[in-house]
């Protein structure tokens, strides 16, 4: 949905883009997106090649769950919580000062702990 939303905006808007920084609190999605399609199991394969062809200059980075301001429409607050929910509204704090100060990415996972990991046969 996110790869969607950024290639919309790329594609109607006027603004000089620089460059897109696109965010996710999942490490798993990360390592696939961050990964050549063929090393994935086909509905990864799949859902990898189309965000990546949506996205293909993005620069696609890790957010701490407590930094995701999705998270708190996803955690049951209530409406009247909501409006008042600063991550929310303003997203986290960091993100309005320099990269530096921006969380550090860490390393990508094992791809090969990953159930998701296509099996490669070889033949003899």
């Amino acid at each position: 949905m996110l790869a969607k939303l950024s290639k919309h905006f790329v594609d109607t808007t006027s603004f000089k883009i620089n460059s897109i920084n696109l965010w996710s609190d999942s490490k798993v999605a990360l390592t696939w997106i961050n990964s050549h399609p063929s090393k994935w199991k086909d509905f990864v394969k799949n859902r990898v090649f189309s965000i990546q062809e949506m996205s293909p200059s993005a620069i696609w980075r890790h957010v701490p769950g407590k930094d995701n301001p999705a998270d708190s429409a996803s955690r049951g607050l209530f409406t009247t919580q909501l409006i008042q929910d600063k991550l929310w509204w303003h997203g986290p704090s960091w993100l309005l000062k320099s990269e530096d100060s921006w969380p550090a990415q860490g390393e990508s996972l094992d791809v090969t702990s990953l159930p998701e990991q296509r099996k490669h046969v070889t033949l003899k």
